[in-house]
């Protein structure tokens, strides 16, 4: 697969008999070296939710149920960068998440930004240590 100009390996896995929607992994692996370098989850929701609304005409005021369709739509990237050798093993010393949050009405288009939110951290290690004793 790509991800923008360059190739990579890529697994990916979906967890079967998701109730409205779908739930979607896939680990992206450097061909050359086969380091795990970006992790792309996406999470479907298109559940119906109950909505009570209240009319009132010439009738009367009169109250109904109604099923209102939404789509939800998350996506979490998590980036793996800046390898370096630890104790023969190739690590990545800094980790970038981004979170992407879609909830809308079916009736809104999905590229009209409403709805939408996005949240980033960055993680940048400075030392990666193992096998250490830890105090009591």
């Amino acid at each position: 697969k790509k991800d923008g100009s360059r190739k990579f390996h890529a697994l990916e896995y979906k967890i079967p008999n998701v109730p409205d929607g779908s739930v979607t992994a896939t680990l992206y692996f450097e061909p050359e070296t086969y380091r795990h370098v970006l992790t792309r989850s996406k999470i479907v929701d298109t559940t119906q939710r109950t909505e009570t609304r209240t009319v009132a005409g010439r009738g009367g005021v009169t109250t109904r149920n109604e099923s209102v369709p939404r789509n939800k739509n998350h996506e979490l990237l998590e980036r793996f960068s800046d390898f370096q050798e630890v104790d023969g093993l190739d690590l990545p010393h800094t980790w970038s998440i981004e979170l992407r949050r879609e909830i809308y009405p079916l009736e809104v288009k999905p590229n009209s930004h409403q709805g939408q939110r996005l949240a980033r951290w960055n993680l940048s290690l400075t030392s990666i240590a193992h096998n250490q004793l830890v105090a009591r």
